[in-house]
């Protein structure tokens, strides 16, 4: 199981699990790479997505450098993707305690690649780290008499 969280990470498979707080499905559209019809999709506020049937022969179709193995993820503030199948009614699930999620299960070959990166590690990269405050050596005073 590998969790991947920056900007341009992604996954493919056979069946891939969708989560977020607020899920985007677009039209249909012909894929030029693909070449057939694709069901995009974009998951914001903390999206998920991980593979939960792997491609047989493992060989990615959309992107070389896409993970494959079953229980992948990725993780970010926006997620975008594409279902070769329809995509099917999101559900509302408990999420956390205090906050609600869109859970979403596609088949048929999904891609899933994150947008935006998960919002808390942008902003450590932003801020100095907390607690790392340097030493000062306070020397003792020494009295001649």
């Amino acid at each position: 199981m590998l969790i991947l969280n920056s900007v341009g990470d992604s996954i493919e498979g056979e069946k891939i699990e969708l989560q977020c707080r607020k899920f985007q499905p677009h039209t249909p559209r012909r894929d030029a790479k693909m070449g057939c019809l694709v069901h995009p999709f974009k998951l914001s506020i903390f999206g998920k997505a991980w593979i939960t049937e792997a491609y047989v022969g493992n060989k990615t179709l959309f992107c070389e450098g896409s993970k494959l193995e079953l229980s992948d993820e990725v993780r970010g503030e926006a997620i975008d993707g594409f279902a070769l199948k329809l995509l099917g009614k999101p559900a509302v699930v408990n999420a956390t305690s205090s906050h609600k999620a869109t859970s979403l299960r596609c088949r048929g070959g999904v891609y899933a690649h994150v947008e935006i990166g998960v919002r808390e590690q942008l902003q450590a990269k932003k801020k100095p780290a907390l607690g790392r405050a340097e030493k000062v050596s306070v020397g003792k005073l020494s009295q001649h008499s």
